[in-house]
């Protein structure tokens, strides 16, 4: 259902592919592709050509109506929704799944959060994803492989499709690759 509210909301392609309706025009969100709504702009995810498709969806606020028992719940919004400017494509391909590691990761800023797309090689050492306190928390999901993450002189493992939380206030948290595949992750930073 085509909607808008007054925050921003980021959005990644996992598998098949999204028909995404942004302001007055339709993009594609396949494998890799990503993107931030402006505040108020009109939009609407569906999958229209049929068979599955995955993406995953981050909010600069919480979404208790995403999760059951689903409250009743009114967000903020402007009265009318606003256009994108001209016919400004919003899309973005961050990376494809499978493809060899970029050396720089691939970032769209919006006005009140950042997300960013990152593929490490198997076998590198583990790489620093929280170096200092920040003003909120970092979400990282995993799109792909197995990895190790180190905060705190511990260690936990986790797989593709995890999604982790780390706290603002905790720093030096690392990941490093684990097993015979590469690793691929998307981070999502609200800005307070």
């Amino acid at each position: 259902v085509l909607h808008h509210h007054a925050r921003e909301q980021g959005d990644v392609g996992l598998a098949g592919v999204l028909d995404v309706t942004l302001g007055n025009h339709v993009e594609a969100l396949g494998p890799g592709g990503g993107f931030i709504i402006p505040p108020n702009v009109r939009h609407s995810i569906a999958n229209f050509r049929g068979g599955v498709a995955t993406g995953i969806e981050f909010h600069t606020v919480p979404r208790p109506d995403l999760v059951p028992p689903r409250p009743a719940i009114a967000f903020p919004k402007a009265a009318e929704p606003v256009d994108l400017p001209g016919e400004r494509r919003i899309v973005e391909q961050l990376g494809q799944p499978g493809s060899a590691p970029a050396t720089t990761p691939h970032t769209i800023v919006g006005e009140s959060c950042t997300m960013t797309w990152r593929r490490f090689a198997r076998g590198t050492a583990p790489a620093d994803l929280h170096a200092t306190r920040t003003p909120a928390e970092l979400f990282v999901y995993l799109v792909s492989g197995d990895a190790r993450l180190i905060a705190s002189g511990r260690e936990q493992r986790v797989r593709a499709g995890t999604r982790t939380v780390i706290p603002a206030a905790l720093r030096n948290v690392k990941v490093q690759p684990m097993g015979v595949a590469d690793i691929t992750l998307v981070e999502f930073m609200p800005v307070r």
